[in-house]
């Protein structure tokens, strides 16, 4: 008669009556297991994976790239504003400032296309071996 055997049977089998530590067997056997490794970035993930350093950069160059005003110009230009004393100055700088808070409302601070996830995949690893 005849049987056929898989080359995992077969260590199995060659491998049962000499009672080798675990480790040995599985280096004969050659097997491999599932691990988790780093994949770079993903637009989309769970809030747990969330890349704040990454989230943070993406944001500050999309408010620079969209000249969002900053808090300190908006202040100075307040301040500006207080101690004119000129009428048409004080009214283009009234205009000026409305137009920088209006700016500065449209453009988020941190935007959903900014976020970024980590992401991971499972690669096979290799089982530990005996030395």
């Amino acid at each position: 008669f005849r049987f056929v055997l898989s080359r995992e049977e077969f260590v199995d089998l060659f491998l049962d009556d000499l009672e080798l530590p675990d480790l040995a067997k599985r280096k004969l056997a050659e097997t491999e297991s599932e691990g988790i490794q780093r994949a770079g970035y993903a637009t989309s993930g769970s809030p747990a994976n969330i890349s704040i350093s990454r989230t943070v950069s993406r944001a500050l160059a999309r408010r620079v790239a969209l000249r969002r005003p900053r808090k300190d110009e908006i202040e100075a230009l307040e301040a500006e504003l207080a101690a004119c004393e000129d009428d048409t100055r004080r009214r283009e700088l009234l205009a000026l400032l409305e137009a920088l808070k209006a700016k500065a409302k449209r453009i988020p601070f941190i935007d959903p296309i900014d976020i970024r996830y980590r992401r991971f995949e499972t690669v096979p690893k290799p089982v530990a071996q005996a030395v």
